[in-house]
């Protein structure tokens, strides 16, 4: 379990270290897969376990041999994705300063996704997809380097 303290020091990380995306896969026929994914990424293991004993989630090392820089140092990355990333996003949202349009723009996109019955396939309709491509081309102009919170277009669905 986490305080309110914890929440508050890891919405800092998250302003600070992390990264809200909405990515989006191809898996055949035409047919994309979107998917909500938040990150922090540090350079200290221990940040990324502490995430991971207190909000779930993947940790993710990045080997010597991915380092863009020989002189960088290793590092690492806490993962949690689709559902579990929108409810960690609804716990630290009211303590976000910078990423506040990130969060609304993924809890847009996360509502976007209906209940179907198990086994059936999850066929988007036009409107789905229309809605998850909108959420995905926000999140990356959102996540651009350089985008002041002036600048930022926002979505209007």
């Amino acid at each position: 379990m986490f305080s309110r303290d914890d929440v508050i020091y890891t919405a800092g990380l998250l302003d600070g270290e992390g990264c809200v995306g909405v990515h989006k896969t191809d898996t055949s026929h035409r047919r994309f897969r979107y998917h909500l994914v938040v990150t922090i990424t540090s350079t200290n293991a221990y940040i990324c376990e502490w995430l991971r004993q207190k909000f779930g989630g993947a940790i993710r090392f990045w080997e010597e041999s991915q380092r863009r820089s020989p002189r960088h140092k290793d590092r690492y990355t806490w993962i949690k994705v689709r559902g579990q990333a929108a409810d960690f996003l609804r716990v630290v949202q009211p303590f976000v300063k910078l990423k506040s349009l990130q969060i609304e723009n993924a809890l847009v996109f996360q509502s976007s996704f209906r209940k179907t019955p198990k086994g059936k396939p999850k066929h988007l309709t036009e409107e789905e997809e229309a809605v998850r491509e909108a959420c995905r081309i926000v999140a990356c102009d959102l996540n651009r380097k350089g985008t002041s919170i002036l600048g930022v277009r926002t979505l209007t669905i």
